[in-house]
């Protein structure tokens, strides 16, 4: 047999493929026990379906492989490239999963989302991996796919891949017109601009830039009606910012599992001083208030660019208890965490 040579992939990317594993074995358990008949997923920079490790040469799977191996099948699959070498591989791999009901598309996916979104009703749920190798997705495919009231997407913003590499820094720079284009088609917006401009006069630092440029994508998601909302940076080997892996969805629960799935690999994640700010921002936000709640805590707090997950609220509130901060409307004796509709006042 003909060896077939795939995509060579770095660190980075590992550590995404890992998070988006984590979340679609959780999301098709969760799919399967539910009520709904169907449950689809959609990949719109599907690739050749596996890839090489660089730093070992190994083989490894790509999303679509990983999608078609979770513990509880899809009711169909939705494979958009505009790769014609990838998209044979594609079909290679779908002669060895002929249980799965999978439909392949060559071309453009901002052209070709019609068409898949076509064919799933409005009340089946489905989750959309958008996964650009630059600044190839364009907002209207997100808006497009928002107006699914069951969608979930998990986008990669590439800011440092592609966006801040159309943006000459210089003060005597100047944009091009050609990626004037490119970047108002993925943020949908031109609002990018006066971000650009602080930074290019030094009113701003990188960082603030980078992350008001974040802000700003977020912020279009949940105008979108995407009310939750999280975020992982994805870093290279020598730790520098590659893209911002962002996941976005209509429902709470899908964020509580994708968070789960975003802290594996964060080293700074459960220390003294991750709970330690987020004690103080539980505080802050809700001392002022006579009765509140875990579930309206993680109703107002959960979604963000933090990683802090449901257990890391529930041992939030067992360490301000233990400080005298809060107090149970209802004792329970030897409680030793706190239930999602349990009230409680601060003290």
């Amino acid at each position: 047999m003909t060896k077939v040579d795939y995509g060579v992939i770095n660190e980075g990317t590992i550590l995404k493929l890992k998070a988006v594993k984590e979340y679609m074995d959780a999301y098709s358990s969760i799919m399967h026990y539910s009520d709904f008949p169907k449950y689809c997923y959609v990949d719109c920079f599907s690739g050749p379906g596996l890839c090489i490790r660089k730093k070992t040469g190994k083989e490894i799977k790509g999303s679509p492989v990983i999608a078609l191996e979770v513990p509880y099948k899809f009711s169909s699959y939705h494979f958009i490239d505009l790769n014609s070498d990838s998209i044979k591989k594609l079909r290679l791999i779908k002669e060895k999963h002929s249980d799965c009901n999978m439909k392949i598309l060559e071309g453009d996916c901002n052209i070709k989302i019609k068409n898949v979104l076509r064919d799933i009703r409005n009340n089946i749920p489905f989750l959309t991996l958008l996964d650009p190798q630059a600044g190839d997705l364009h907002w209207k495919t997100v808006e497009l796919i928002a107006e699914k009231q069951k969608s979930e997407v998990l986008i990669n913003f590439p800011f440092g891949m592609a966006i801040n590499r159309y943006m000459p820094m210089n003060p005597s720079g100047a944009v091009s017109p050609s990626n004037i284009s490119k970047i108002d088609k993925i943020f949908g917006t031109n609002e990018w601009k006066l971000i650009y401009e602080a930074k290019r006069k030094d009113k701003i630092s990188s960082f603030e830039a980078k992350q008001k440029f974040l802000d700003l994508y977020i912020r279009n998601l949940t105008g979108l009606g995407f009310k939750y909302y999280a975020v992982k940076d994805i870093k290279n080997s020598t730790n520098a910012h590659m893209y911002f892996l962002i996941y976005a969805t209509h429902h709470r629960y899908g964020l509580e599992k994708m968070k789960d799935s975003f802290v594996k690999g964060e080293k700074d994640v459960g220390n003294m001083f991750f709970m330690q700010e987020l004690i103080n921002k539980i505080y802050k936000v809700f001392c002022g208030d006579k009765k509140v709640t875990l579930n309206i805590i993680l109703e107002r707090m959960l979604s963000g660019k933090h990683l802090y997950r449901v257990q890391d609220f529930k041992n939030a509130l067992v360490q301000l208890e233990k400080n005298k901060k809060i107090k149970r409307v209802k004792n329970r004796k030897r409680a030793r965490t706190f239930q999602m509709d349990e009230e409680f006042t601060f003290t």
